[in-house]
């Protein structure tokens, strides 16, 4: 969402995008970021989590006042580890103001968070497992999503810099978890940034 297309409100709870066609209402974090949107008949309903929506969590001196405000209602933490993964901070964000197990996580081990909620995302699995396995852990996380080297892949997630994620894509982090040749490649390195992940591109180390 763009505050040069629309005019934001902020009534103190939610802030207020007006349309010609739909109102929205994003809000604050004492309500979770709970985001609701009026449909053609003028009848509410919730926006899955799932869903993106494209409002940043930054506070910026470009934005409207409204939105600032809004933002201020995020934890400062919050929005400096969310907005590390600009590309869909928001879900993040969402995601810790719902379980703070999740932020928990987050602060533990950024990278794992990031890849867990979005793979839960792109595959629409129930959001009940995905809390789940954030209260479960690192360990059961890396081991559902078909990590076989975890002690291994723990300590290298713990080494990659947070972010590396705003250029590489989470899913092709993964990739190289799952691939021996990528673990053996990335153990031997005690900080890892993106200039790794792509020198293992360049060097097809996924095709052995």
């Amino acid at each position: 969402m763009n505050d040069s297309d629309h005019a934001p409100i902020w009534d103190g709870g939610d802030l207020i995008f007006l349309s010609s066609t739909a109102i929205t209402y994003i809000g604050s974090w004492d309500k979770k970021l709970n985001v609701m949107y009026s449909d053609d008949n003028g009848d509410f309903h919730d926006k899955h989590l799932y869903d993106y929506v494209g409002i940043s969590i930054r506070w910026s001196k470009n934005n409207h006042a409204s939105t600032n405000s809004w933002v201020s209602t995020i934890p400062e933490e919050v929005r400096d580890l969310c907005g590390l993964y600009p590309c869909n901070q928001f879900y993040l964000a969402r995601v810790t103001a719902m379980e703070p197990k999740a932020l928990d996580l987050a602060r533990r081990d950024f990278i794992i968070f990031v890849i867990w909620l979005e793979h839960c995302r792109r595959n629409s699995l129930p959001t009940e497992i995905m809390f789940d396995f954030i209260s479960e852990g690192e360990y059961p996380i890396l081991k559902t999503l078909g990590v076989c080297r975890v002690d291994e892949a723990l300590l290298a997630c713990k080494r990659i810099e947070r972010n590396v994620v705003s250029t590489i894509p989470p899913e092709y982090i993964l990739r190289c978890l799952i691939n021996d040749a990528c673990v053996d490649y990335l153990s031997a390195i005690k900080q890892i940034k993106t200039s790794h992940f792509t020198h293992l591109s360049t060097e097809l180390y996924l095709t052995r």
